[in-house]
């Protein structure tokens, strides 16, 4: 019975105070009669109610017998509810299970709040992390430009080098063929040598003194000789450098394929 009257209570509470401000309203507008408004604020305030005629007519008139004709109509209302304990129960569990209703979905949205603060401080975390991230990518271009720089340098470097390695390789070519142009020429020369002391010798063994021709010819065979050994050191020599030169564009060649 308490928590139905407190119900009801609050229910008249709040209606008088609306029409306790509409007629407050039209006072100050000066449209109101005293008749109306006195009879209206005994009825408002618990005392008995007399339905008193107006003086005068007037739109202010009319309003205030309307808002006492609902405020009668309320209170038969209220009579009515009151009258209706089931009714005043059903409305009082209602309220009940509106506010645990309230409640929860305020300890839900209250949950949700803490996990989206959560989920925010993740983010955030996430960020800093992928902004560590980025930094080092960025790092790791620039490293990865400053080595394709360096390796463009040293391609260039490179063709210089294999460049002066050709250069040097048709150099030692030309001397190679130069050395067998030499060869052919110091093989013809044997041959004609050769024919001489054929002829030397015939015309020796008509000569008395062939002794003395023989050491003549023996020097100029030496001389001959120590020719030939020097042509030959310096076709040795030749050999090795192109040698050398044909291992370095090897190497260089390898280098590159890498």
């Amino acid at each position: 019975m308490s928590g139905k009257r407190n119900v009801e209570d609050i229910i008249l509470s709040s209606r008088n105070d609306k029409l306790l401000k509409s007629i407050r309203s039209t006072q100050l507008n000066g449209q109101a009669t005293s008749t109306s408004a006195t009879s209206s604020m005994r009825y408002l305030g618990g005392a008995a109610r007399s339905q008193s005629t107006p003086s005068t007519t007037s739109p202010s008139t009319s309003v205030l017998d309307t808002l006492v004709q609902k405020v009668a109509e309320f209170e038969h209302t209220l009579n009515t509810f009151r009258m209706s304990l089931s009714a005043s129960a059903a409305v009082t569990e209602k309220i009940t299970d509106l506010e645990t209703l309230c409640q929860n979905r305020i300890h839900e949205v209250q949950t949700q709040l803490l996990d989206l603060e959560r989920q925010l401080k993740d983010n955030a975390q996430s960020l800093v992390a992928r902004k560590d991230y980025l930094r080092g990518m960025e790092e790791r271009v620039s490293e990865s430009s400053n080595k394709a720089d360096s390796l463009f340098r040293n391609e260039a470097l490179r063709d210089e080098i294999l460049l002066a390695h050709d250069k040097s390789l048709t150099s030692l070519i030309t001397k190679l063929n130069d050395m067998c142009l030499w060869s052919v020429r110091i093989h013809g020369s044997q041959e004609e040598l050769q024919r001489r002391l054929a002829h030397i010798d015939t015309t020796l063994s008509n000569w008395g003194s062939l002794e003395q021709e023989l050491h003549r010819q023996d020097r100029r065979i030496d001389k001959l000789e120590a020719t030939m050994m020097s042509m030959c050191k310096d076709l040795a020599f030749y050999k090795q450098e192109v040698q050398h030169a044909l291992k370095d564009i090897h190497t260089a060649l390898d280098l590159d394929h890498k």
